[in-house]
């Protein structure tokens, strides 16, 4: 396979974490071309020299428990290319390099810290010092297996590199709005290892999946975008549970849909996971298991042909980091919160259209379609 030099293709690989979102968005717009975007445990290792840099991204979990850090440290491994590691990233590294993690003094989550560095490669146009925000329970163990580059004001390694190897690692989020000079960062990294060429590969594997009854999904398309707030305040105002989720990429002009649904259709629910008690709840009923168990069980159970339309039905939530008990101070609210829609709204922003969009077995196409009409 022939490189194209001088070609910045960027691999990131997604360790399910939320930020990866916001990371994602800063190397597109770094590199002018769209990061290849791969979840870790469904990665084909076999591709990671059609790259031209390897973006290891943040996430919940340790990095020394292989239930956690997916296919990390293989690509590690294998990688001939420039590695950045961020946060679960960064100490994946260490442990890849023979070092391990620790618990942190103190968990920082969305702390907001002053990190001085070394001037090194990385942080080449950097001030030395700037605000960067902190989200992690562990830190990398000291002596680490490579330089320590820059540090946090109570000196806790926050980034480091194996020149020798091409790896560089931040335990801070350069991703974050609230963080100072991310974009230099990224550009500094993307530089290294430039003149390199790759080309273009499909390093998504095919899973496989144990699937139930499929179902059906009925569709209405409107040629109109009517405001999304009040088709919200209209359709989701009076209800206790409501849905409204814009596209990930909404900036630089590339978010195209919004999501607006209400869990009111006969297959809809509400999942609500506390990692404390361990306890896992369905419209407010307990049921047996955690958060994971339910989606082992559910997600794939009934699986919907979308055609062109982005979502077919599901859930829509959040997992937090405290859904695996990572740095978990206890009470507030749910660690986990899912809602299961059936029946719901699309906005195309791009094609100026609406799609409203019902699924299920075909004994609810009634239902389906009357709900369709009233909406």
């Amino acid at each position: 396979m022939t490189p194209r030099p001088g070609r910045r293709r960027v691999l990131l690989i997604d360790n399910h974490d939320s930020y990866t979102g916001s990371l994602h968005q800063l190397l597109w717009r770094a590199t002018g071309e769209r990061p290849e975007l791969v979840q870790s445990d469904a990665l084909d290792l076999g591709s990671l020299d059609d790259f031209s840099h390897i973006v290891l991204g943040p996430g919940p979990g340790d990095p020394q428990d292989p239930v956690d850090t997916g296919r990390g440290l293989e690509v590690l491994r294998r990688a001939r290319v420039p590695v950045l590691g961020v946060c679960l990233g960064f100490q994946q590294m260490a442990v890849a390099a023979g070092g391990s993690v620790v618990r942190a003094a103190r968990p920082a989550h969305g702390v907001i810290e002053r990190v001085t560095h070394d001037g090194s490669a990385l942080f080449d146009g950097v001030p030395a010092a700037f605000d960067a925000v902190r989200y992690h329970s562990l830190v990398v163990a000291e002596p680490a297996p490579f330089d320590i580059t820059a540090r946090a004001g109570d000196g806790t390694p926050m980034a480091g590199a194996a020149p020798e190897r091409s790896w560089f690692g931040v335990q801070f989020h350069p991703e974050s709005i609230a963080s100072e000079h991310g974009s230099r960062i990224v550009d500094a990294f993307l530089r290294m290892g430039e003149g390199r060429g790759v080309a273009r590969a499909n390093p998504i594997r095919e899973q496989q999946f144990t699937q139930g009854e499929p179902w059906r999904l009925w569709s209405e398309r409107i040629p109109a975008l009517p405001d999304a707030a009040a088709i919200f305040e209209a359709c989701c105002g009076g209800a206790e549970t409501a849905v409204w989720l814009d596209s990930a990429q909404p900036a630089y002009g590339m978010g195209r849909w919004s999501l607006l649904g209400v869990p009111d259709g006969p297959r809809d629910h509400v999942l609500a996971y506390d990692a404390a008690t361990g306890s896992m709840t369905r419209d407010g009923a307990a049921v047996r298991g955690d958060v994971w168990d339910a989606l082992a069980r559910e997600i794939d159970a009934h699986p919907v042909e979308a055609g062109d339309l982005p979502f077919a039905g599901g859930y829509v939530g959040s997992i937090g980091y405290g859904a695996k008990a990572v740095g978990r101070s206890g009470g507030g609210a749910p660690d986990a919160q899912l809602v299961h829609l059936s029946r719901f709204v699309l906005l195309d922003h791009e094609r100026g259209e609406t799609h409203v969009v019902a699924v299920g077995p075909d004994e609810d196409e009634p239902g389906a379609r009357a709900w369709i009409a009233r909406a």
